[in-house]
């Protein structure tokens, strides 16, 4: 499960604990500030919480690559980059498989807001160093991930919890 940062749910999961809080996501939709009670941590075996930059550097490469035709929003950037970091998992593993994420919003709703440098700006959402390491890995498979940001480890298992 990806989880933006921000967003209660990583520390509720991570601690069991359905009283965290915390400021809440500038993900729209999937980061919360407080854990909802409908969800139920026991049925997820993984969370990995993306940057909020992450997640808009990689929804923008995915509208940028006009010859997809996806015009992403900010939580498909969250769910996206989640997904790539479980492939890197995978292949320093050695491991084989299928990886899945739902596109679940249309980057229509946000040209005012996480497709405008000057909100971004506002919202101290630096993406260009991410953008980088997106565009990078969709047209090199190459993870160099920005230097400006904590190192995040990769995962070592399937059941890697990050």
């Amino acid at each position: 499960m990806p989880d933006p940062e921000h967003s209660a749910y990583f520390d509720g999961w991570y601690w069991q604990d359905p009283t965290v809080t915390d400021q809440g996501s500038h993900i729209e939709g999937i980061g919360r500030p407080r854990v909802e009670a409908s969800f139920v941590p026991t049925t997820v075996n993984r969370m990995i919480r993306v940057a909020d930059a992450a997640s808009v550097a990689t929804m923008r490469h995915l509208s940028d690559r006009t010859e997809w035709g996806i015009h992403a929003g900010p939580s498909t950037g969250t769910g996206v980059f989640s997904a790539i970091r479980i492939l890197l998992g995978m292949n320093d593993g050695h491991q084989l498989g299928s990886v899945a994420t739902v596109m679940c919003d249309p980057g229509d709703r946000y040209t005012n807001e996480y497709y405008n440098d000057a909100w971004l700006a506002d919202q101290k959402i630096a993406y260009k160093p991410w953008y980088a390491t997106i565009k990078d890995f969709f047209e090199n498979g190459v993870w160099a991930p920005p230097t400006s940001v904590p190192p995040t480890p990769r995962p070592t298992t399937a059941m890697w919890n990050m």
